[in-house]
């Protein structure tokens, strides 16, 4: 089990690893007796949760968009390991997804999200085997490469159709075969032609087909902010509406491939602080359009902290305004430019 990591027990790494801008609560936090370096016994809460192979044969799609959200939050904490926690980057682990048919992951059918149990900080056997072998960016390609195989047997399950090379090919044999037939045939024996029909009236005019959507339409301007409470990142319930008018419009228009979301703080507290904040908030909206069937590839996360604040901050009424996340789209460009001053992850 887990042990010390540069002298840091990978307890109180993974307080920093489940902070809302990284895997978000996903690791699980078990109970433990004896010393962190050496626990003698781990009790993992499992209460509401249903292990992964169960959860998949009920729940199929809504499980894989949890596991598509996962592995957004798992990108994010590779990004993290390089740059502020390298001291675990090659320490910390994470189970194998197909580890005995993912059995250390677990659905939560309440908050539609993956977790993960038996996380650890160094590799370890488990009857010979390697349990914990693979670090982000491992597990990463582990799970990725799972998706792949899952949709490639989802394709080999198909009936199988005619090429069409094969299809074209005895078309024009017979095509040839009926020619050379009604050219054999004694012009005798041949039935007389039939007068052709007289002419029929030109079909109406038929409106030009519509050319496909090239250049989307902004996002309405009711859908373009999201607010949030004092020194905060957690959604607020009145705000799931303006989410599901952005979902709809991401639905309606494919045209967009990427959409910002950009968070926002009022100016009060350390420009440090207020970037985690900023961070934190546009991740928390990615992740709930991801696990609404939204792409993650067509979202992305900057932090402008205070840097371009709505309001003055000098009222409440100002810094309200400014505690925010604005969305737009930026491929196609639509309405404006990214804004310079924010800070992508």
């Amino acid at each position: 089990m887990p042990n010390l990591v540069a002298g840091t027990s990978v307890w109180n790494l993974v307080r920093d690893l489940n902070a809302p801008g990284l895997f978000d609560g996903r690791l699980l936090e078990p109970e433990i007796d004896g010393p962190d370096s050496l626990p003698t016994a781990v009790e993992w809460d499992l209460t509401g949760l249903v292990p992964l192979a169960e959860a998949r044969a009920a729940q199929p799609v809504e499980v894989q968009l949890a596991i598509d959200a996962f592995l957004v939050c798992l990108e994010r904490a590779e990004r993290w390991l390089d740059d502020e926690g390298q001291r675990y980057h090659d320490a910390f682990t994470l189970p194998s997804l197909g580890l005995d048919d993912g059995a250390h992951y677990f659905y939560s059918p309440r908050e539609r999200r993956l977790y993960v149990k038996n996380w650890g900080a160094t590799p370890h056997r488990a009857g010979g085997a390697e349990v914990h072998t693979y670090g982000p960016r491992g597990i990463l390609d582990l799970m990725q490469a799972q998706a792949a195989a899952d949709a490639a047997a989802v394709e080999e399950s198909r009936p199988r159709r005619a090429p069409l090379g094969w299809i074209l090919g005895v078309g024009l044999a017979l095509a040839v075969a009926l020619v050379l037939a009604f050219a054999l045939w004694p012009a005798a024996d041949r039935p007389a032609e039939a007068e052709p029909p007289p002419a029929a009236d030109p079909p109406p005019r038929s409106e030009p087909p519509t050319e496909p959507e090239i250049v989307p339409p902004p996002l309405p301007q009711p859908t373009q902010q999201i607010h949030f409470a004092v020194d905060q990142p957690t959604l607020e319930p009145a705000e799931y509406a303006t989410l599901e008018q952005v979902r709809a419009y991401l639905e309606e228009h494919p045209s967009v491939r990427r959409l910002r979301v950009e968070g926002h703080t009022d100016g009060r507290g350390e420009r440090t602080h207020n970037d985690d904040l900023g961070r934190a908030r546009g991740a928390v909206v990615v992740d709930w359009l991801v696990s609404r069937g939204v792409s993650p590839t067509r979202l992305e996360v900057a932090s402008c902290a205070d840097r371009v604040p709505a309001a003055d901050n000098a009222t409440e009424a100002g810094r309200q305004e400014n505690r925010r996340v604005e969305l737009y789209v930026v491929d196609p460009p639509v309405a404006r430019a990214p804004h310079l001053e924010c800070v992508l992850p």
